[in-house]
């Protein structure tokens, strides 16, 4: 089961049966060092997950983009956050752009035109290209 503390806590105290199911409780942390086989390997659940779960395959910048926000979420410049639903909404908005744009792929052009929306301008990241 993957939650947050408060629902474990909640569960744990107020009933039984989650006392005898879910005898340990393990903590995870929710961003890892930046290396390249981790930067694979979550470049390749986010390409994977978009194919399957949107219908469209990321160019490589698009995936390069999505990583380097998860850089940002981590708070550190050597961590990418594996926060894997909050990248993936960021996939899911994109998607909707790149539809209305009649694309059929995710690229990093539809990341800038999203982010400078609220007047905010996103650098896209394409350190990792050679990498994925």
């Amino acid at each position: 089961m993957i939650g947050s503390l408060h629902w474990y806590y909640s569960f744990f105290y107020n009933d039984e049966d989650f006392q005898n199911y879910f005898k340990i409780k393990a903590d995870m942390d929710d961003h890892i060092p930046i290396t390249s086989k981790n930067i694979n390997v979550v470049a390749l659940y986010l390409q994977e997950s978009s194919i399957r779960k949107l219908g469209m395959k990321c160019d490589r910048s698009a995936l390069s983009y999505v990583v380097g926000y998860g850089c940002r979420l981590a708070g550190h410049r050597k961590k990418v956050s594996v926060q894997l639903d909050v990248l993936m909404d960021v996939l899911k908005e994109a998607s909707v752009f790149a539809r209305r744009k009649r694309n059929k792929s995710i690229k990093s052009i539809i990341f800038f035109k999203l982010s400078t929306q609220d007047n905010t301008a996103i650098l896209t990241f394409k350190i990792w290209n050679k990498n994925i």
